[in-house]
């Protein structure tokens, strides 16, 4: 029995997502090695089982918040009865487009993910900052060198950087 399938622009637009963002999306399923059935000119053939792996990780991406990485993983990580690691797809939701919810007992799990990713950020935004500091530090030095009652050489203002 064939199975009917679904191009990108009627995915994105069952999805309410934007077209670039379904592709962004599927590239990086494919590059977890999950694999679309391809049309003749190597397009994107959606089907039903497709439609629902991209429902769990938008609920994922847009009400739990995690990134796309993390949700692609929770996503392909167990498929069995659909279930994925805590989303329950209800049966009207197989095929309704419906909010996803997550089991209490696994929100640990994402709140987890959540935190390691926020402290990730945190670590990013530190070393950026320390780095804004020493270039501030650095601005201020070559201001005092030619701020002096002389025009300092290009070797003296470096010499008093160090």
């Amino acid at each position: 029995m064939n199975e009917k399938a679904f191009w990108t622009k009627e995915v994105a637009e069952t999805l309410q997502i934007g077209a670039s963002t379904l592709r962004k999306w599927c590239l990086a399923l494919e590059n977890e090695g999950y694999e679309f059935v391809k049309g003749a000119k190597k397009s994107r053939a959606f089907l039903e089982k497709d439609i629902v792996l991209l429902r769990r990780m938008k609920a994922l991406i847009h009400g739990a918040g995690i990134t796309v990485e993390t949700a692609i993983k929770i996503a392909l990580s167990d498929d069995k009865d659909n279930e994925i690691e805590g989303i329950v797809l209800e049966d009207s939701e197989r095929t309704e487009g419906r909010t996803l919810g997550v089991l209490p007992e696994n929100t640990l799990q994402i709140q987890q993910q959540m935190g390691l990713e926020f402290i990730e950020n945190q670590k990013k935004i530190l070393d950026r900052l320390e780095r804004l500091e020493q270039l501030e530090q650095l601005e201020r030095k070559i201001e005092n060198a030619c701020s002096g009652s002389r025009r300092s050489s290009v070797p003296e203002m470096i010499s008093c950087c160090k």
